[in-house]
């Protein structure tokens, strides 16, 4: 159990298991940026085998002999989280995925080896953001989401991204994104006030 919340994890090494970056069971890990680690297994910035990882940045993290170059997943929740440019050697490059759900989310730009990949499976897949492998099943979309600026680090939505208002609002009960602006904005001209995928609303 617990919380996390509001946290940059950053520039470290783990190995896998209970030895990764971050390992979670049963608790909520909430707004926190986990970039830039590295594992030598599997999960190369989470671990996730219940509770939560939402509204959370996992970008550029790297697993040297295994897979989820993001996040390792045998259970729990992936909720409205983006995660970008991670890698892998083996399968999953954004998420490695046994088990457990996504939704509400953004898992593009991944990459094993030199191929873009960024999941497994698309079992467990809702209202996301993907592509190798994708599907328009369960109000998933395909298309590149339109990141402002991918190679300076920027992952907000740009104008015309297809992320923007094609999320699920059942089950977003917390108020803001990871930058601390509201959820379920209505911007004027774009869609209706509801809630984007990934991290970050548009604005």
């Amino acid at each position: 159990g617990g919380t996390v919340s509001n946290c940059v994890i950053t520039a470290n090494r783990g190995y896998a298991g209970s030895q990764s970056i971050v390992y979670n069971t049963a608790g909520l890990i909430t707004h926190c940026q986990i970039v830039e680690n590295t594992c030598n297994v599997n999960g190369g910035g989470v671990y996730l085998l219940g509770g939560a990882l939402r509204n959370c940045l996992v970008a550029r993290n790297v697993v040297t002999a295994g897979n989820g170059g993001g996040v390792s997943q045998s259970g729990g929740a992936i909720e409205s989280c983006t995660i970008v440019a991670n890698s892998s050697t083996a399968t999953g490059g954004g998420v490695y995925s046994t088990g457990g759900t996504v939704s509400n989310s953004i898992v593009y730009w991944n990459y094993v080896g030199a191929t873009h990949s960024n999941l497994n499976t698309t079992a467990g897949l809702g209202y996301s953001c993907s592509i190798n492998p994708g599907t328009t099943a369960n109000g998933n979309i395909t298309g590149d989401p339109l990141f402002k600026d991918v190679t300076e680090g920027n992952y907000q939505l740009n104008t015309g991204s297809p992320c923007i208002d094609t999320g699920d609002d059942t089950p977003v009960t917390w108020g803001t994104d990871l930058a601390g602006n509201p959820r379920q904005q209505d911007i004027p001209g774009v869609g209706t006030a509801s809630v984007d995928m990934g991290a970050y609303e548009y604005e």
